[in-house]
């Protein structure tokens, strides 16, 4: 988590903490909301996976290998790791959770805005720092 969560704020978020911090606490909420209902008690892995889900799309052309044997891009390390955690024996659970809040966060990050540029709508960003204050605070 520590790897990732440094190469997306050196990289992605880099002089937009802010944004760096909206992620983090969307994903939190995101998973606390979820938890319970499929009985999930810790979310650090889910965390972890959602990290690496949005810093493997920002960054899809760079290439990996899993022991040097299995070579792909960026995109897909999340379902790499999700594959040979459930080798383990691990349930998937948890790390889909984290795959699913990373997926929601990336389409509201990176992908809406410029949906709703091309397509005039009112609302530009959902993933805005100062919209976000603005409505915990009650003023939208």
């Amino acid at each position: 988590m520590a790897r990732y969560c440094r190469l997306l704020e050196e990289d992605c978020f880099r002089g937009r903490t802010s944004s760096f911090v909206v992620m983090l606490l969307f994903g939190i909420g995101a998973m606390t909301a979820i938890a319970p209902f499929v009985s999930v008690h810790f979310l650090g892995s889910s965390l972890s996976f959602m990290m690496i889900y949005v810093w493997g799309r920002r960054n899809k052309h760079i290439r990996m290998s899993l022991f040097g044997l299995f070579p792909f891009t960026a995109p897909y390390l999340p379902w790499v790791m999700l594959a040979f955690s459930m080798l383990m024996g691990n349930s998937p659970t948890i790390d889909l959770i984290g795959m699913a809040v990373g997926h929601m966060y990336f389409f509201a990050e990176f992908v809406y805005p410029k949906l709703a540029e091309i397509r005039g709508w009112r609302i530009r960003r959902l993933m805005d720092p100062p919209l976000i204050l603005k409505w915990i605070c009650g003023e939208v």
